[in-house]
């Protein structure tokens, strides 16, 4: 993924993290994550991977504590020194090894579709441990097959199926990014959310 960033990004004249995350494609969704925070008071989000930050910056966060992971260094850097405040942080880690910060809820956007389906597991598998109370990730309801990748290509993937075989959704907002209609938010509570071994 540092390769990808240096060699500049997924081509997009707004941000390097992609068309997907420019602001007309991302309307909708920053409206219905402002309504979640609030409703649900949530204290503290961890978004991975926070990419940018071209989008989020947008996002009305209220008296919501933002933490950005990101496993490429570089951007971890860039955006502490341009957007950082006391409740908003940057922060170096690997979703699948890295001890995830305390939040009560983890945002995982367009991240998971460019891993191998054995690091989706693993990634997972650590989401549950960190406790947080929420998970709101990338996800396709029309997809009918999970296929395998190599890290940093892209497919669409359903969480439902095998071999994942998540429970469905609680919440299930469109994320249209003008190219996939099915492209989804999806949001599940932790708890008792079983996750397959790897």
């Amino acid at each position: 993924f540092t390769r990808i960033y240096r060699g500049g990004g997924w081509r997009s004249s707004e941000t390097i993290s992609g068309a997907g995350s420019s602001l007309a494609n991302t309307a909708n969704i920053r409206s219905r994550l402002e309504e979640f925070l609030r409703v649900n008071s949530i204290h503290t989000l961890l978004d991975i991977a926070c990419g940018d930050f071209h989008w989020m910056k947008e996002v009305d966060l209220g008296t919501t504590k933002y933490i950005g992971g990101e496993i490429v260094a570089d951007l971890v850097e860039r955006n502490n020194r341009l957007y950082a405040s006391p409740d908003r942080t940057f922060v170096h880690l690997d979703i699948i090894n890295s001890m995830l910060p305390a939040a009560d809820a983890i945002l995982c956007r367009d991240c998971l579709p460019h891993l191998p389906t054995q690091h989706i597991l693993l990634a997972l598998q650590n989401i549950k441990r960190s406790k947080a109370k929420y998970l709101v990730t990338s996800n396709y309801p029309l997809c009918r097959e999970n296929v395998d990748i190599p890290i940093g290509k892209f497919r669409r993937i359903n969480l439902e199926l095998e071999p994942f075989f998540l429970s469905a959704p609680l919440q299930d907002w469109e994320d249209f990014d003008g190219q996939y209609a099915d492209k989804h938010l999806a949001l599940w509570k932790l708890a008792g959310l079983l996750i397959p071994a790897r």
